[in-house]
């Protein structure tokens, strides 16, 4: 060690110390501690500046490769001893010229980020604080990539993958689109990776140039053009999408002009997990009045779709509560109450006989929202109609008033549909049944109830107060299913 301290810069007679130590190392493991109590590894850290030879340096790496490779707890030493900085300090040189001097440095900072307990919080630091450390590191994984290195490929997103986040942790846009432009060219296993470090941002305050969407949406496209679908991969993805876009009204504007409805059209039709991100997404959009002309184009294939789902226990009550944001944004011609009564499966309907909603709360209250302006449109007063001349929808709601014994709100929510539907319909046969049940289970002890109760069955009496009767000369509609 003093020799080598002596030699100062002359870099043929270095190698040759420094080779005379690696064969020490070789013969003789135990003179590691010797070397580590005589201060070597700040005297060869030294000589990884780039002062020295690329052959010189490169050596040393080799060097410190066999002692962290017998111990790791050596790192500690080097890093106390400076050799941090000149770890990060070697990012920066030129992958062509130096690339074992650069797989040196990724290697050390995975094996004390990974594995290393007790320098894990400097390594991380210095990674978000040092010298743009992760803007180089990124680029290195550009580089590997060219060079088809999958070693380095690996170690690197294993790097980011360990990575934790905070305020203070901010990435920056070279970082981002660095690892954007390289994702699709990782195995998956290590695209999966990046985005779940993705999972970990405040997405909110990624930085509008790091292009996050356009990465998120060129993914899904590119998911789906392929033979193999990857669903975990299109999971996280949706997943980050719908994190990015939730109640945020300019991002879902970007979304849409990125072409994604057709994309979410086709992940709609199929049984893939990710359809849980895409479709309360998708549901948002009624709510945007910035996005009225794209819905407006979009009408028919939107109706078509929330429709559907008004049959899935999971998503009628977002599904329904889109319709009824449609019916106001822009029905005024009653062009989505027409969809919903002409509708050849029924959708509305059967989407009241289906059991176990997930939200029975939101989906009855839009429900009494939308069927509540019957007297503002024959349209809806239709399918009013319609509801309350099928037997099974009537024989549905005393079903679910006694399932739903401890839920009061549900309760009141029904009672208030049946109100609904009762009004000015007493000469249908179904208001005798009606008046039977109600009868027959009052009083409640729930004021409320008895109240809505009271007040459906007084409601005959009060016909010359109702604001739009049965329609005259005609049948209800009769839906068959």
């Amino acid at each position: 060690l003093q020799w080598i301290e002596t030699a100062e810069d002359d870099d043929e007679l270095l190698i040759a110390y420094i080779d005379l130590v690696s064969s020490i190392l070789e013969v003789k493991a135990d003179a590691i501690p010797k070397i580590i109590s005589f201060g070597g590894i700040s005297t060869l850290s030294k000589l990884l500046v780039n002062n020295y030879s690329y052959t010189l340096r490169s050596n040393v790496a080799d060097l410190f490769d066999v002692v962290f490779e017998k111990d790791q707890t050596y790192m500690g030493d080097f890093i106390v001893s400076g050799g941090l900085i000149v770890v990060f300090n070697l990012l920066q040189e030129d992958y062509k010229k130096c690339s074992n001097l650069l797989k040196f440095s990724v290697q050390f900072i995975k094996g004390a980020l990974c594995n290393n307990s007790s320098v894990q919080e400097t390594v991380q630091f210095m990674l978000f604080n040092y010298n743009n450390s992760l803007d180089w590191l990124s680029i290195l994984l550009m580089e590997s990539a060219k060079s088809h290195d999958n070693f380095t490929i690996d170690s690197i997103v294993e790097i980011i993958s360990h990575l934790h986040v905070s305020k203070t942790s901010l990435v920056k846009p070279i970082f981002l689109n660095s690892i954007f432009k390289i994702h699709e060219k990782l195995s998956s296993n290590n695209q999966i990776k990046i985005l779940k470090f993705l999972k970990k941002l405040n997405l909110n305050e990624v930085p509008q140039n790091s292009n996050l969407l356009k990465f998120l949406v060129k993914t899904v496209h590119r998911i789906l053009q392929q033979k193999t679908l990857m669903p975990e991969i299109l999971n996280i993805t949706c997943s980050l999408m719908f994190s990015c876009c939730h109640l945020n009204q300019e991002k879902q504007i970007e979304l849409v002009r990125l072409h994604i409805f057709p994309l979410f059209q086709e992940l709609i039709n199929s049984t893939l997990p990710c359809t849980e991100f895409v479709i309360p997404l998708l549901c948002e959009f009624p709510f945007n009045h910035l996005l009225l002309p794209f819905i407006s184009k979009q009408k028919s294939t939107l109706l078509g779709i929330f429709s559907e789902l008004l049959i899935d226990p999971v998503w009628q009550a977002n599904a329904l509560d889109s319709l009824v944001a449609l019916h106001e944004r822009i029905g005024m011609d009653d062009s989505v109450a027409k969809y919903l009564l002409h509708d050849e499966y029924h959708f509305l309907l059967n989407g009241f006989l289906v059991e176990n909603s997930l939200n029975s709360e939101l989906y009855l209250e839009r429900l009494i929202k939308l069927l509540n302006s019957y007297s503002n449109s024959l349209t809806v007063n239709q399918i009013r109609l319609s509801f309350f001349n099928n037997s099974e929808v009537i024989d549905s709601i005393f079903q679910k008033v006694s399932q739903h014994k401890s839920d009061l709100v549900v309760q009141i929510n029904l009672f208030k549909l049946l109100k609904i539907l009762s009004a000015n319909n007493f000469e249908y046969k179904n208001f005798e049944k009606i008046s039977f049940q109600l009868n027959k289970i009052k009083p409640t002890n729930v004021l409320l109830i008895d109240q809505l109760i009271n007040e459906i069955l007084e409601g005959e009496l009060d016909k010359e107060n109702s604001l739009m009767g049965p329609p005259t000369g005609t049948t209800p509609k009769k839906l068959v299913f």
